[in-house]
C-alpha cells in the first residue's frame, strides 16, 4: 500500500499523477534497480592571497523499476481544500508473492530448456562422429 499526493491546477492531472506515482513506489518496493553518481570537482588558480577557488559537488541517483502490478488498486481518494488530492493504491501482498513465484518459475523453465539445448546438442556430437 502507498500514499502520494500532488496538487495541481487540474484536480484530474493531480490525480493521475498521484496513483501513477503511488504504483510507482510499490513497483519499486518489489524490484528496484539503483544506480548512483557523484561528482566533485575542486580547482584552485593564483598565488597566496589572490588564490582563487572554486568547487563543485553532485549526486545524482537513478532508480529503475520494470514490473507489472497487476492487481494495484485505488484504495482511497481525498482532496483537500487547498486542492491537494490524496491518493492511496492498494497491492496485495499474495500478488507481490505470486510474481515472485511466476517469475523463478520462467527462470527455472528458462534454465532447464536451456540444459535440454545443451544435451541435444551433446547427443547430435556423438551421432555425427564428434567428440
Amino acid at each position: 500500500m502507498d500514499l502520494d499526493k500532488q496538487k495541481k491546477q487540474n484536480p484530474s492531472l493531480a490525480q493521475k499523477t498521484a496513483k501513477q506515482r503511488a504504483k510507482q513506489s510499490i513497483s519499486s518496493d518489489v524490484k528496484d534497480k539503483i544506480t548512483s553518481e557523484i561528482r566533485d570537482y575542486m580547482s584552485e588558480s593564483g598565488l597566496g592571497d589572490n588564490a582563487q577557488a572554486i568547487e563543485f559537488s553532485e549526486s545524482t541517483t537513478t532508480s529503475l523499476s520494470d514490473n507489472v502490478l497487476t492487481g494495484a488498486v485505488n484504495d482511497k481518494y481525498y482532496k483537500a481544500k487547498d486542492g491537494t488530492v490524496y491518493v492511496r493504491v492498494k497491492y496485495a501482498k499474495d500478488s507481490v508473492s505470486k510474481g515472485i513465484l511466476n517469475a523463478a518459475q520462467k527462470e527455472e523453465a528458462l534454465y532447464n530448456e536451456f540444459k535440454a539445448s545443451q544435451a541435444f546438442d551433446r547427443m547430435e556430437k556423438k551421432v555425427s562422429g564428434g567428440n
